[in-house]
């Protein structure tokens, strides 16, 4: 920022900045109020002073802050101009100066490089910092996109021109007692209103988000401020048009605007976003809570799992609308599946059923086989009824093998026990006799192999003997015909259970698209 020029004399310096005779003409403005005891009272000039009032305030509000300072909604040139003439009837210097400190000041809120640092004290955040000479000068490349406007320039050079306009045209309409009520006492208590916002806005009311700095909101001066005493609200998004964010902060100067949209003269005034106005709405109810419970509440940076978890649906807004939203989802689902649930049992009912008719259908065909069985030839039950007797002979001698075996093994380990010093010897004369004892059982099972052989020859033959017998040819094919129907039975089953799988699936799916709206 180009600091002012030092050349005026200089009445007092500080660490701040420097005061010099500058200051005067805003020390008699201030004192000017005082002129009200060279005129009368009357309701015409508290009427007038009000109206002068509000109309510059929202000039200071609406226009060099909202617009010149946050761009947060677009006008016209030539509307832009009238907007810049208007503010500066208010007698705050032109509409660029007051951009430039205002976003320096939001760059560095509450820090050493903020103007109004409301940390230095109430009178510096309040009067002192605009007359210090060091803030005397405007930083054009704080607001490059407004000074390349001839006009807005022409404005900032001659800003005083609009308030001695006023001041006439108060003194041709009313004489001294409008001048006196419509401009001198108007002017202190609208500077003075405005410049609450930089001082008192930072010591006085509730803070509603976490901004870092010491910005608080307070009903009672956005009241006299039409809409700034939402302060706290403002510094956390500074790009909305609006600074009563929700329907109880009420803010008149957000009322004119959309008014003035309406009408065409402005227009894409910015909204709060959703995720905004929930942390609002979780903050407030995280400060009920401590209050219920007797504890301090300060804000915190919010994150949107947080605002997930904690909003209570009471509340409305975005999050108890989606939550909402989601339980008809759940509920709606509950009740699906339970129709669902209904047409899925009545399937297994049916696949039940069906699994039922099959076994029977194969218990028929198995007892059709038996039949056949007992109709064949008696060479057939021969052979059968040789086959189990050498079976059994098998199974009996290996079961005794497996006793010698079982035995000899219980007599080696007695002997290792009782030897127990001669271990090394005696290990070497069991290993004798375990090699023994394995070529003994190696024997016996090349004997059995050689009888399962014999047996099994002795089968292929019967079977080759009877192949061109009726009985075990029918059989044959009733056994492969059973085959062949269970095989179908099973196949369809098998498709069945995969189509009913598919269903599901796709159901399963449908039901999951519902998630993301959770989120």
């Amino acid at each position: 920022m180009n600091k002012g020029s030092t050349h005026s004399l200089v009445l007092w310096r500080t660490r701040r900045g420097t005061l010099t005779v500058s200051i005067l003409p805003f020390i008699l403005l201030q004192l000017s109020v005082l002129l009200v005891f060279t005129t009368h009272f009357s309701w015409t000039g508290v009427a007038l002073c009000m109206l002068t009032y509000v109309v510059r305030m929202f000039a200071i509000t609406g226009f060099y802050h909202r617009y010149f300072s946050h761009r947060t909604y677009r006008m016209g040139r030539v509307m832009q101009f009238v907007a810049a003439v208007w503010g500066a009837t208010a007698t705050q210097k032109g509409a660029l100066w007051w951009a430039a400190h205002h976003r320096v000041h939001h760059r560095e809120s509450d820090g050493q490089e903020d103007p109004h640092n409301s940390r230095e004290g109430f009178w510096h955040a309040h009067w002192l910092w605009f007359l210090y000479e060091e803030s005397a000068d405007t930083d054009l490349e704080m607001v490059p996109e407004l000074a390349r406007f001839p006009e807005l320039r022409l404005v900032e050079r001659l800003w005083f021109v609009p308030p001695i306009a006023l001041g006439a045209a108060l003194f041709a309409l009313g004489g001294w007692h409008w001048v006196v009520w419509g401009y001198f006492v108007s002017t202190f208590l609208l500077s003075n209103a405005t410049y609450t916002i930089n001082s008192l806005m930072h010591y006085w009311g509730k803070q509603q988000y976490y901004t870092g700095d010491e910005s608080r909101n307070h009903w009672l001066l956005a009241l006299i401020t039409l809409g700034e005493g939402w302060h706290n609200n403002h510094h956390r998004y500074q790009a909305s048009t609006r600074n009563g964010f929700f329907s109880n902060e009420f803010d008149i100067t957000y009322a004119v605007l959309k008014g003035f949209a309406y009408l065409g003269l402005v227009g894409d005034l910015t909204p709060v976003p959703d995720k905004i106005l929930e942390e609002g709405r979780l903050n407030r109810h995280r400060r009920s809570r401590a209050k219920a419970v007797g504890s301090s509440f300060a804000p915190q940076r919010v994150q949107m799992s947080e605002l997930m978890a904690e909003m209570p649906a009471a509340s409305g807004g975005l999050v108890a609308e989606t939550l909402q939203r989601v339980r008809s989802d759940m509920q709606a689902l509950r009740a699906e599946i339970g129709k669902r649930g209904a047409d899925w049992r009545g399937d297994l009912v049916d696949l039940r059923r069906q699994i039922g008719a099959c076994s029977a259908a194969l218990i028929g065909e198995g007892d059709a086989g038996r039949n056949v069985v007992k109709n064949a030839d008696a060479d057939w039950q021969g052979a059968l009824q040789h086959i189990g007797e050498r079976g059994a002979q098998l199974r009996s001698d290996w079961r005794e093998v497996s006793e010698l075996i079982a035995a000899r093994g219980a007599e080696l380990r007695g002997d290792v026990e009782v030897l127990g010093a001669n271990v090394s010897e005696r290990g070497r004369q069991l290993h004798r006799e375990v090699e023994a004892l394995r070529g003994s059982l190696g024997d016996v099972a090349q004997r059995l192999a050689g009888e399962a052989e014999v047996l099994r020859e002795q089968l292929a033959a019967i079977l080759q003997h009877l192949q061109g017998d009726v009985a075990p040819v029918e059989m044959e094919r009733a056994g492969a015909e059973a085959l062949r129907r269970l095989q179908g039975e099973i196949d369809a089953l098998c498709e069945m259970v995969a189509e009913k799988k598919q269903r599901l699936s796709g159901e399963f799916d449908a039901w999951g698209s519902l998630l993301p709206r959770m989120a």
